[in-house]
């Protein structure tokens, strides 16, 4: 791969995670949200958590 290749696949990384932490910064800031009821909050929850699990 050329330079200019990494860097442009480094850039779409760099979007892609920052878009990652846009939709988590919602999901959590979200959780609480009244009308949506305990299952949505549950999904969520998890689907969070998974993440995190994953990592380690």
């Amino acid at each position: 791969m050329t330079p200019d290749e990494l860097k442009t696949i480094e850039n779409q990384r760099q979007a892609l995670l920052g878009q990652l932490k846009a939709a988590e910064a919602a999901l959590r800031a979200n959780l609480h949200t009244r009308g949506f009821g305990s299952t949505a909050r549950a999904h969520m929850e998890r689907a969070i958590s998974g993440r995190y699990a994953a990592r380690h």
